[in-house]
């Protein structure tokens, strides 16, 4: 197709040629469209952040429980290895404890000045409950954490078994 510039003629800058002939004209986005441009960016960033907000809380907590299952397991380990006279002898065993969840900057989870939330611990040392011949030989030692972050109470609890010819026999 020849655009003749000397006719007059100015529907021919409006127009592109495309493939096949066909003309389509230029025209700018209208109002209407643009606000709906908008709203609908606008919606999927906010489904944007609060998907990452949702990312961010859930590690949060499962670093929690993987904290929690630390400590329980800690002292469990510890107390495995008492003697049966210091396990068995009440009040030698602290029965609830507290620690931070986070550690304070030189690492130490003890140190309860730092703000952060904290594990209200209690240790339980009970008899077995077992029917065997050996029942009075066996502690039934159960550690339980308790605590609170961002409004949500938490709690988990973690047993073991200690006998008096156990493992605290062979440390040396």
């Amino acid at each position: 197709m020849k655009i003749d510039i000397q006719s007059g003629d100015t529907t021919p800058f409006r127009q592109i040629l495309r493939g096949g002939g066909r003309f389509l004209c230029r025209r700018a986005f209208t109002m209407m469209e643009t606000v709906i441009a908008i709203l609908v960016v606008g919606i999927i960033a906010v489904a944007l952040i609060s998907g990452m907000q949702l990312v961010v809380r859930t590690v949060q907590l499962a670093e929690e429980e993987l904290q929690a299952t630390h400590v329980m397991v800690e002292r469990l380990d510890t107390l495995r290895l008492y003697s049966w006279e210091k396990l068995t002898t009440a009040g030698y065993i602290p029965a609830t404890f507290q620690m931070a969840i986070y550690p304070d900057a030189s690492g130490r989870t003890d140190a309860l000045t730092n703000g952060s939330p904290v594990f209200n611990g209690a240790v339980s040392i009970v008899n077995s409950g077992l029917a065997e011949s050996y029942a009075d030989d066996v502690r039934l030692v159960t550690v339980s954490l308790n605590w609170t972050n961002g409004g949500l109470s938490r709690s988990r609890s973690m047993s073991t078994y200690v006998a008096r010819y156990g493992l605290q026999n062979f440390v040396y």
